[in-house]
């Protein structure tokens, strides 16, 4: 097999694809796009439906039941969706043009339908890594530092102690009622959270212990 240039890691599984008789692969653009779609938000408790999908950020965020008129938590998790963010969206001839990680830009789409644009001054960046699985970006707010952090649910929930209520206050967070409103599996989980940062020191950035904001819950689009 050498000789064909065929390199074998395992023998066994030679053997077993042996036996195989019909291998079924995806290739993007066929059975799947190469994007992401925030379909749902869940800040405060309460749900949001995202309507629209694609990289087109036309549409908008519908509340749940009893849902409150101005919930500030929202407005954060989609502020920090949009700044602790490295990719972009730019509206070019044509279809709107995406440029980065597809879930960082499905985030992005959703801060536009809700019309958040925010641009603050980035700081330091504590790039995402899957040995900690989560990203952190320090920002300048009027006279604060602000650390936005977006990642994988059980990793920032194990450093959030209170959740950022809809009248913008913080209260203790009730880890067993995130874990209610997870959706299936076929669903990805982003969480978004912040910190306020007291001394001017890395250190400091780098040991963040936050305040919950909210959850994304994102699908891949069909082709």
């Amino acid at each position: 097999m050498a000789r064909r240039r065929a390199i074998i890691r395992k023998l066994p599984a030679v053997e077993a694809l042996g036996c195989t008789t019909v291998i079924c692969s995806d290739k993007t653009g066929t059975l799947k796009q190469n994007q992401m779609t925030v379909q749902q938000i869940v800040a405060s408790s309460v749900e949001y439906n995202v309507i629209g999908s694609g990289y087109t950020p036309t549409g908008q965020i519908v509340p749940g039941n009893n849902a409150p008129t101005n919930n500030i938590a929202l407005t954060e998790c989609l502020t920090a969706g949009l700044l602790c963010n490295d990719s972009a969206l730019d509206e070019k001839e044509g279809p709107w043009q995406a440029q980065g990680d597809p879930t960082e830009v499905a985030l992005i789409v959703a801060a536009r339908k809700a019309q958040i644009d925010a641009s603050l001054q980035r700081l330091d960046t504590i790039p995402f890594e899957s040995q900690h699985r989560y990203m952190a970006t320090l920002h300048t707010i009027g006279s604060t530092r602000r650390i936005y952090v977006k990642g994988a649910v059980e990793v920032l929930l194990e450093r959030c102690g209170d959740v950022l209520d809809a009248a913008g206050q913080s209260i203790a967070l009730d880890q067993a009622q995130i874990h209610r409103v997870l959706p299936l599996d076929m669903v990805q989980n982003s969480m978004i959270a912040f910190d306020s940062l007291q001394k001017d020191s890395r250190s400091d950035f780098m040991d963040w212990n936050s305040l919950f904001l909210g959850l994304y819950l994102t699908i891949h689009l069909g082709a």
